[in-house]
């Protein structure tokens, strides 16, 4: 079985769950790098983790090769980045609701359409009430 790289966009909470996957099965996964804005935040994540952090999704994807991407940012921002993966082709996870509305999220699917591999992770097994 071959190991798949992945990088990550966001360094919160959500985020560590992806790292913590990583991290207990290394003969599956390895973290190619984790996009955060803040250099101090990559710094502690680079510690902590042992995975090269990035400033902006360009650069991530210059100088890694993830198989996939998971966005773990927060709903307003998320739809921005998954067009800007989808238009480099790469696949996305989205870990957080995919938009803040409605509209959003319809904007989202008119502009990638079948155009672009999005999958939308939720932890709920049933929409809450």
């Amino acid at each position: 079985m071959s190991i798949t790289p992945f990088g990550i966009i966001g360094g919160g909470w959500r985020a560590e769950f992806f790292l913590r996957i990583a991290a207990e099965l290394p003969e599956r996964f390895q973290v190619a790098g984790i996009v955060v804005r803040s250099e101090e935040k990559g710094r502690e994540l680079e510690q902590q983790w042992h995975v090269p952090t990035f400033r902006t999704i360009q650069d991530m994807l210059r100088r890694t090769a993830p198989a996939f991407v998971v966005v773990s940012v927060p709903r307003t921002i998320a739809p921005e980045i998954m067009l800007e993966l989808a238009a480099a082709g790469v696949p996305a996870l989205c870990e957080t609701p995919p938009a803040d509305r409605l509209e959003d999220l319809v904007s989202l699917y008119q502009a990638v359409g079948g155009k672009a591999k999005i999958q939308i992770a939720e932890q709920h097994p049933y929409q809450p009430d």
